[in-house]
């Protein structure tokens, strides 16, 4: 597993003496439909490509044209949803629970949520269905004491979802 960065940790170690017990992304099933978007106008240049050779329908000029500005507005959404997959982190330190976005290089957190004073009361772990179970990944969600008015905390299609519940419950018992 990959290192936080020490511009990262800086950022979110924000109490003394607190330290990361685990991080996680989404799982990598969430770029599923950027892939098969990408390779269905693949596949359909490709049977264009054929067509256009056979019949003489489209010059190959203009399907060349086509496909090259088809291929970099492609290539741009994909790696923008790559990004948006590696700029979201999720983050348990013995601490708090972390919720983290990137944007251009600046940290902002979207979510903290300090442990000490709040009760946490439940952690319910749901796999994504079958896909979910086979590839481990699902939901996590996080509810707290009513007293505390904290919203419950729901971490989506996350990988590991089991270790991840023990990471906090950990950081509970190191309270």
């Amino acid at each position: 597993m990959e290192e936080l960065s020490e511009k990262l940790k800086s950022t979110v170690l924000t109490i003394d003496g607190e330290r990361v017990l685990t991080f996680r992304r989404q799982h990598w099933i969430i770029l599923w439909p950027q892939g098969v978007i990408t390779f269905s106008l693949a596949f359909l240049f490709l049977i264009l490509w054929v067509m256009s050779l056979m019949f003489g329908l489209i010059s190959f000029v203009s399907l060349l044209i086509a496909f090259l500005i088809t291929a970099i507005v492609v290539v741009l959404y994909d790696y923008k949803a790559y990004l948006d997959w590696r700029r979201n982190i999720f983050i348990i330190t013995d601490k708090k629970i972390v919720t983290v976005e990137i944007d251009n290089s600046k940290v902002s957190h979207t979510r903290e949520v300090i442990l000490e004073p709040v009760k946490e009361t439940g952690i319910e772990v749901m796999f994504s269905g079958i896909l979910g179970r086979y590839l481990n990944f699902g939901n996590i969600t996080v509810t707290f004491d009513t007293s505390s008015r904290i919203e419950p905390i729901t971490f989506e299609k996350l990988p590991d979802p089991e270790g991840f519940k023990e990471a906090l419950e950990e950081a509970k018992y190191e309270r």
